[in-house]
C-alpha cells in the first residue's frame, strides 16, 4: 500500500481528526473513477469477499462513500469514508475515530489501513499508490 501522510487538508470532506490518539484519518490517491472507487467501497460493506473489518453496527451507502459503526466491546467507533474526482482518479478519504475516550490502543489506525486494503483488494492492482 505505501505510506501515507495524515491527512491535513482544510477543504478535506471528512473531519479532521481531535488530538487524541483514538482517531485516524488517511487520504489516498487512487488510480481509478471515483464511480469505480465507491463501487469497491459499496462491495467491501456489503459483505461481498472477507475484508477482515468484521460486521459493523451500522452502514449506510453514501452517493460517495459510506457512513458506518463498529463496536469493540462497550466502545463504539465511527466511520466516514468519501470519494472524490482528481486529475488522475479518485481521492480516497478514511476516517475511524472512538466516539469517547482518549486512546483506542491503535484500533482506529489499523481500522483504516483494512478499509484502504479491503477497497483496494476490489481494484485493479494499478489503481493502487505503491510508494
Amino acid at each position: 500500500m505505501g505510506s501515507r501522510p495524515e491527512a491535513t487538508e482544510v477543504d478535506a470532506p471528512v473531519p479532521p481528526c481531535p488530538s487524541t490518539p483514538n482517531c485516524a484519518r488517511l487520504r489516498v490517491a487512487v488510480g481509478a473513477t471515483p464511480l469505480t472507487v465507491t463501487e469497491a467501497v459499496q462491495n467491501v460493506f456489503n459483505g461481498l469477499g472477507d475484508s477482515g473489518l468484521g460486521e459493523p453496527t451500522a452502514y449506510v451507502p453514501t452517493p460517495g462513500g459510506a457512513l458506518a459503526s463498529f463496536s469493540v466491546g462497550p466502545f463504539e467507533d465511527d466511520v466516514v469514508i468519501e470519494v472524490e474526482p482528481a486529475p488522475q482518479g479518485s481521492i480516497l478519504w478514511v476516517r475511524s475515530a472512538s466516539r469517547s475516550g482518549r486512546s483506542d490502543l491503535g484500533v482506529n489506525a489499523r481500522r483504516a489501513d483494512r478499509i484502504v486494503a479491503a477497497i483496494a483488494s476490489w481494484l485493479p492492482p494499478e489503481a493502487m499508490p505503491t510508494d
